[in-house]
């Protein structure tokens, strides 16, 4: 059983690196340096606004349909191609970089570890669903509680106008994404227009019931 089990995850684990590779390489095709001053200083605001000290990077990407951020050492904010607003762009580099500060690319790998090793209980598949969503919520929240009304429904738009399109490597494991699937969506829409600082407390009770179903069954 322990040949079977062990096997099993490690073959797992590497299926997860050999994607995480192949999508590195992907997005490196088509990578192309932003030098746009306006731009450059657009993120640099944002930042600063956050205590980010890291220098993070910016590219355009015509390979990618949703703004994502990738690299655990040298992050980079890959943008799709395409005209989008200053207040767009704010509301992308904000949620990208609390992100980062959250550190949840590092939770996001974890999880994934934890689902390798438990592979074969059910309940680590909801645990990592919960995970992933705890993450968005925590950082539309963050987003959120600085916002009236209207730019409430601004960043609802913008979560929506990269919905639209379907990204090939969107739930990538290597990257942090501005939108996930559409059922997420619809519960991160309605969580930004009745926003209640209970939902990220609801999130983490639901992570601590399924890591104790997860001990339980182990």
């Amino acid at each position: 059983m322990f040949f079977i089990w062990s096997t099993l995850a490690l073959v797992l684990f590497v299926r997860k690196i050999t994607i995480y590779q192949s999508f590195i390489q992907y997005i490196k095709t088509g990578n192309a340096e932003i030098s746009d001053i306006k731009l450059l200083n657009l993120l640099s605001d944002c930042e600063e606004k956050l205590s980010i000290k890291t220098r993070v990077e910016l590219s355009y990407n015509p390979l990618i349909s949703s703004p994502m951020m990738i690299g655990f050492f040298r992050p980079r904010i890959v943008l799709p191609v395409g005209n989008m607003e200053d207040k767009e762009l704010s509301y992308i580099f904000v949620h990208e970089l609390i992100h980062y500060k959250q550190r949840d690319m590092f939770y996001k790998w974890l999880i994934q570890i934890v689902v390798c090793a438990h592979w074969f209980n059910p309940f680590v598949y909801l645990l990592e669903k919960e995970v992933n969503k705890s993450c968005e919520l925590s950082c539309d929240e963050k987003i959120i509680s600085v916002l009236d009304d209207k730019t409430k429904h601004e960043y609802g738009d913008t979560l929506i106008s990269f919905m639209r399109s379907n990204n090939l490597y969107k739930s990538s494991l290597a990257s942090v994404t501005l939108t996930e699937g559409a059922e997420q969506l619809k519960e991160r829409l309605n969580a930004i227009m009745n926003f209640k600082k209970k939902t990220k407390w609801r999130s983490c009770t639901n992570i601590y019931l399924y890591s104790r179903w997860v001990y339980i069954m182990k």
